[in-house]
């Protein structure tokens, strides 16, 4: 893994944290405002969105559905791939739930991303996020391994 600033991992891993918040909060202007204005974010179904507007109704539209409220974003193990003034990140998602009413905790879905930052000011920003599921179909597995 190529070294990168120690205060740039650790911006960049407040970054991730400000985004899962946001998310399994509901808090979309905080959750846009971790994106460039001309951002792209693809889910997991392959859809892309591009700009403020069209990210913030794909998530105004998944945070209010009934199914997505207690869910709960884990990211890690960074992959970092810095080239210029962009930043690679590649890492690992995982979305747990726990529904009250039945008691019921679950893993709900797994998967990575393929991102690119760039530094805003002392922060970074995401340009591109695109999420993908992890499974024993969908995932980038090594040409020829086993």
């Amino acid at each position: 893994m190529p070294l990168i600033a120690p205060e740039d991992r650790h911006a960049i891993e407040d970054l991730y944290a400000e985004y899962v918040w946001a998310l399994d909060t509901g808090d979309v202007p905080a959750f846009l405002a971790l994106f460039t204005p001309d951002g792209v974010f693809g889910d997991t179904a392959g859809n892309i969105y591009k700009g403020q507007d069209a990210i913030g109704a794909y998530v105004r539209a998944l945070t209010t559905s009934a199914p997505f409220r207690g869910r709960q974003h884990i990211i890690s193990h960074f992959r970092y791939r810095p080239s210029g003034a962009e930043m690679g990140v590649k890492a690992y998602w995982l979305v747990t739930k726990w529904t009250k009413a039945s008691g019921a905790k679950t893993v709900e879905v797994s998967g990575y991303s393929d991102d690119v930052l760039v530094r805003a000011g002392t922060q970074w920003r995401f340009a591109q996020r695109l999420v993908h599921y992890w499974n024993d179909v969908d995932l980038p597995w090594a040409a020829g391994a086993g």
